[in-house]
C-alpha cells in the first residue's frame, strides 16, 4: 500500500511524517505532565477532602488525571501539527 495519497510528492509526505512525529512527541509530553499533575492534585483532594473521599467513585478517580492526560495530548498534539502544517505553509510560497 503506498504511503500518501495521488496528491502527494514524496517531499511533502517526508514533511507531513515528521510533523506527526514531532506532534505525537510534544502531545506525550504535555499528556504525562498533565496525567502527573491531574494524579497529584486527586492524591491531595483524596487526604484532604473527606467530602471528596466519600462521595467519588474509584472509577470517577481514576478519570481525573486521565481525562487531563488525554485531553492535554489531542490539544497539544493538534496544536503542534497546526504550527507546523503552516510553516510548511510558508516554506513553499
Amino acid at each position: 500500500m503506498p504511503q500518501g495519497g495521488w496528491w502527494e510528492t514524496e517531499a511533502s509526505s517526508e514533511r507531513g511524517e515528521e510533523c506527526v512525529w514531532a506532534a505525537a512527541a510534544d502531545g506525550a509530553r504535555a499528556g504525562a505532565g498533565a496525567g502527573l499533575a491531574g494524579g497529584a492534585a486527586t492524591l491531595w483532594a483524596l487526604r484532604a477532602s473527606p467530602g471528596f473521599r466519600r462521595y467519588t467513585s474509584v472509577s470517577a478517580r481514576v478519570a481525573l488525571p486521565l481525562s487531563a492526560a488525554v485531553f492535554a495530548f489531542f490539544l497539544t498534539a493538534e496544536h503542534s501539527l497546526s504550527a507546523c502544517s503552516r510553516q510548511a505553509a510558508r516554506a513553499r510560497s
